[in-house]
């Protein structure tokens, strides 16, 4: 029976409620309904083996509008994450991806369909991703909410084993550090991480209309808590040998080192 009230209640308290009375509520309602482990769909599988990146470098890309600004074919020759909806960066230049990462269920369900599974080597989902498409490599994970207060990024948990949940991330590009870890990439550079969502656009392409009402909602909280825990990560990981950048084009993400993308492909940029 709940099931088929809940979407109307929700529906309703968007449409009635103002947006100070929603920001207090839909936190208490997802702690009353949530748990403290976000549960796979399907059963759980790792493709991937530990460290068989071993001393590899990778990039990690998000979908801020900085994406915009970069050279997307010098990445040809890289290992990539992309997320969401990176597999139309195709588009953009980037011509194959290594790893497609997704935590979503919503954004799954909109447009999942439209990824081509001969672009991406290998798939990953986090959580309760309905996840349907016919691949090769599918590795699937859970992870810790925001409902355990203690087993978060930004509270300074790492999770080195990822066969058990995730540590908890406002943000798909941290589970993915967490799965480049484990794989043994030791230089991680992050690009698209603009960790601003004040501008009319929040992505490189056209936000869709959940993305604009999350973003509302969630937008002051997931810039602070995302800067504390790339900090916190920054810390932990370097005392295991690995380093993390930010080389991506402005942005408020300034609590990890940054470098000049162009720089890191001296080679490309002689020709």
């Amino acid at each position: 029976m709940f099931k088929k009230i809940k979407p109307k209640l929700v529906s309703w308290a968007k449409d009635n409620l103002p947006m100070w009375a929603i920001k207090i509520l839909v936190p208490v309602y997802s702690f009353l309904m949530g748990g403290s482990v976000l549960r796979s769909v399907l059963p759980l599988q790792i493709s991937l083996k530990k460290d068989s990146y071993k001393g590899k470098r990778c990039f990690i890309i998000g979908g801020g509008p900085s994406i915009l600004e970069h050279d997307l074919s010098f990445l040809s020759n890289e290992h990539t994450f992309i997320v969401n909806k990176g597999f139309t960066l195709k588009e953009r230049g980037l011509e194959k991806a290594t790893f497609y990462g997704v935590s979503d269920k919503h954004a799954y369900e909109n447009y999942g369909h439209e990824i081509d599974p001969g672009y991406i080597e290998h798939f990953i989902t986090v959580g309760n991703v309905p996840w349907g498409l016919d691949v090769k490599s599918l590795s699937t994970f859970e992870s810790y909410t925001t409902h355990d207060w203690f087993k978060k990024l930004h509270k300074g948990f790492w999770q080195d084993d990822i066969t058990k949940p995730l540590s908890g991330s406002y943000t798909v590009v941290l589970y993915m550090l967490q799965i480049a870890v484990w794989l043994g990439f030791k230089e991680i550079y992050f690009i698209g991480i603009d960790n601003n969502f004040t501008g009319k656009n929040m992505h490189w392409y056209k936000d869709s209309q959940r993305e604009k009402d999350n973003i509302k909602l969630w937008s002051t909280d997931n810039t602070a808590m995302t800067s504390i825990a790339f900090a916190k990560v920054d810390k932990i990981l370097r005392k295991k040998g690995v380093r993390i950048y930010n080389a991506g084009v402005g942005g408020n993400l300034h609590t990890i080192p940054r470098v000049d993308y162009n720089e890191l492909f001296e080679n490309k940029n002689k020709d």
